[in-house]
């Protein structure tokens, strides 16, 4: 990143590998929209390492994994999948340590542009609110896939679009993308 200033209040938008150029600058402009500044904008290829932090990382990695292993769960129920035979376990922990891996997995298929996004002057009280739900907007556009035809069809969900949704998610991601070696 140009000035590797983090600010004290942003989130980092991922467009992941798959996400093409349209939806990023279809993206950027909604982000203006919404009324948030862009502060810097980068492509980049993460190594194996950074990709590994990247998801779950930091103190709560293994509360991750099972937040993860539910939302998943919860969808094979939802779409009549046996879970024990589609994944060989029952166990949320395993199911969300097998998604972990399915998007580190999709990480690795290439680059990705990372947008680090800040809050403008009116809305610093309300940001993560305010980005969460643009972002989940942006899903909507342009992602037609849903968890449940993944799950169905037997294959990763493709979701082209990661947003960071705390402040100290926030912190960890843009430190395992940007702090120095």
């Amino acid at each position: 990143m140009a000035n590797n200033i983090k600010p004290k209040l942003g989130a980092l938008i991922v467009a992941k590998p798959g996400a093409i150029e349209g939806q990023i600058l279809f993206a950027e402009e909604e982000i203006v929209k919404y009324g948030f500044e862009i502060l810097a904008k980068e492509t980049i290829l993460l190594t194996d390492e950074q990709i590994t932090k990247f998801y779950g990382g930091g103190k709560d990695g293994n509360e991750w994994e099972k937040n993860l292993g539910e939302k998943i769960s919860s969808s094979c129920i939802n779409s009549g999948i046996d879970i024990l035979t589609h994944f060989g376990t029952t166990d949320v922990q395993e199911i969300g340590a097998l998604g972990k891996k399915m998007n580190e997995n999709y990480l690795k298929m290439g680059k990705i542009t990372v947008l680090l996004i800040g809050p403008n002057r009116h809305n610093e009280r309300n940001f993560f609110s305010r980005l969460s739900e643009a972002v989940e907007h942006f899903r909507f556009l342009f992602c037609e896939d849903t968890i449940e035809k993944a799950n169905k069809e037997k294959r990763a969900f493709k979701n082209v679009f990661h947003l960071t949704r705390t402040p100290e998610e926030f912190s960890f991601q843009y430190d395992v993308i940007w702090s120095p070696e």
